[in-house]
C-alpha cells in the first residue's frame, strides 16, 4: 500500500425519477459494469429498502454499501452485502437520498494500470418528511 501504482478509474451512476402513478422499472437492471439496484419500490413510502449489487452482471458479496440522506450531513447508514449482493437498510426519512459503493479489482495487464476502481452510486428522492414506523 506504501508502494506507487497507476489506478484505472470508472463511474457507473443512475438515478431514479418517479414521474406519478405506480413506480416500475426501478428493479430492472441497466447494464451498467458495477450496477446498485433496489429491490422494493424506493417511492413507496416505506422504511425498509433492500439494494443489490451486481458486478459485470452477478451478484457482489462482501461490499460495502453506503447511503446518505442528503440533509444529514456526516451521519451515513452503512451495510455489506451478503452472499447474494443483497443489503437491508431501513430509511427513516424521506427526501433525497444517496446511495454507493466502490469495488477495486485489477487492472487488464495491457492498460499499464495495477488495478482499477469502479464506482457506483444509486439516487433518488421521496415526498420530504419522515417515514412512519
Amino acid at each position: 500500500s506504501r508502494k506507487a501504482g497507476r489506478e484505472l478509474f470508472s463511474r457507473s451512476a443512475k438515478a431514479l425519477l418517479f414521474t406519478g402513478g405506480n413506480a416500475t422499472g426501478f428493479d430492472a437492471p441497466a447494464g451498467l459494469r458495477l450496477e446498485l439496484i433496489p429491490e422494493n419500490d424506493p417511492f413507496a413510502g416505506s422504511g425498509a429498502l433492500t439494494v443489490r449489487v451486481l458486478f459485470e452482471g452477478k451478484p457482489l458479496a462482501g461490499v460495502l454499501l453506503t447511503a446518505m440522506h442528503h440533509d444529514d450531513g456526516g451521519q451515513h447508514l452503512r451495510a455489506r452485502t451478503g452472499q447474494d449482493g443483497r443489503a437491508a437498510f431501513t430509511l427513516r426519512r424521506k427526501g433525497a437520498w444517496l446511495f454507493k459503493t466502490t469495488h477495486m479489482v485489477a487492472a487488464p495487464p495491457a492498460s499499464g494500470a495495477d488495478w482499477e476502481s469502479i464506482w457506483a452510486s444509486l439516487t433518488f428522492e421521496t415526498d420530504r418528511g419522515t417515514i412512519p414506523r
